[in-house]
């Protein structure tokens, strides 16, 4: 997803990855700095706690360029929820290697939780006019987490 105006393109590399080559590619070159997101709709188990994952690279994006992973929910019509947004991200400057993020979430089941079916990630990435980010190894674990 992006602005109607901005002309940034999302293909994948067969060349560069993180355990493998192969890619998603997110290119912001005449983006005109608007957020771009790539997303992807995930069935998930409700009461249940998931930790999203994804390793990213970078290379020549803007000094005030943001890369994050986010999950917000969907219910069974698709139709976006306002509950429990998880967002886990960096700002630049940004290392020279692949860097990984996590985002952990931990599911209810009343009230609105009931009515979630997907869990929507958005691999996001703004504030830059140019540059490009490869994404890869994307992961969405359920996991248990004890004290």
């Amino acid at each position: 997803w992006q602005r109607e105006y901005s002309k940034a393109s999302f293909t994948t590399d067969a060349d560069r990855g993180h355990s493998a080559p192969g890619s998603l590619r997110v290119d912001a070159t005449d983006s005109k700095s608007s957020p771009l997101c790539f997303t992807r709709a995930i069935p998930i188990r409700l009461g249940a706690t998931y930790c999203a994952s994804v390793w990213y690279d970078s290379e020549g994006l803007g000094e005030n360029a943001t890369v994050s992973a986010v999950i917000k929910w969907k219910d069974a019509d698709s139709k976006w929820l306002s509950i429990a947004t998880a967002e886990n991200g960096n700002q630049a400057p940004f290392p020279d290697s692949w860097s990984q993020l996590k985002v952990y979430v931990e599911t209810g089941t009343e009230n609105t939780w009931s009515k979630v079916h997907y869990a929507m990630l958005l691999l996001t990435v703004d504030r830059t006019p140019a540059g490009k980010v490869w994404f890869d190894d994307f992961r969405l674990d359920e996991v248990k987490i004890t004290n």
